[in-house]
């Protein structure tokens, strides 16, 4: 063959032309398959617009919505449809930043058990987001602050976000319902004071999603 050239009939690749290309017509394939189980309304419309703004910006958003208008089914759309960029988290109605860092670990497809170290587990997952610059996309944010908390309580998970995730410019998006999220904040601050600026303000977008839909959206 000529110099430069790739011998296929003597790679382990012999069976493929272009395995690079056959990569990503795969991905394209799955993209248009995942489309197809998600009606694309005003509200999923702009859920993938803020996280194509994310993921270009590498930046922070908030997408803030009511229930039952398909943010979460359309941001879970968005990320299968996008295999080894981004992943959704459900951020578990706990204090204990050890369930988030196992929800995230399972998100990753990271393998752990219920007595798998806190310490342990929090190593592997900053280390294969690190490597990996993984878009996490958390659902449910509310419960990123604390639900029960005094005065000297510090957002430990919020903090982990914050450290890992944002001040490593890696993009994130968080998912919430404008009704919990935004109280949960107001009155954490009011009790311990926290200088919640130090991670609302580091919001690049706040997208806000129609509270009706439209005749045509129904249909």
């Amino acid at each position: 063959s000529p110099i430069g050239a790739v011998d296929y009939w003597s790679s382990p690749y012999w069976f493929m032309d272009d395995p690079i290309a056959a990569v990503f017509e795969m991905m394209d394939r799955r993209a248009k398959e995942v489309s197809k189980r998600l009606a694309m309304t005003a509200v999923s419309k702009k859920v993938f617009d803020a996280l194509d703004y994310a993921l270009q910006e590498q930046a922070m958003v908030r997408i803030e919505g009511d229930s039952r208008f398909g943010k979460t089914e359309s941001a879970r759309a968005w990320a299968d449809m996008r295999p080894g960029v981004a992943r959704v988290v459900s951020v578990p109605c706990s204090n204990s930043i050890a369930d988030l860092l196992r929800n995230v670990a399972q998100a990753l497809g990271i393998a752990s058990k219920y007595g798998t170290r806190a310490q342990v587990l929090k190593e592997r997952v900053e280390y294969i987001l690190q490597h990996s610059r993984m878009f996490l996309i958390l659902d449910e944010s509310a419960f990123l602050v604390p639900q029960n908390y005094t005065a000297e309580t510090a957002p430990a998970r919020l903090n982990w976000v914050r450290t890992e995730v944002v001040d490593r410019g890696l993009p994130l998006a968080l998912v919430v319902r404008p009704q919990t999220f935004l109280p949960a904040v107001d009155r954490f601050v009011k009790k311990t004071g926290f200088a919640m600026e130090q991670f609302l303000g580091r919001n690049d977008r706040v997208v806000q999603l129609p509270s009706e839909l439209g005749e045509a959206d129904m249909i």
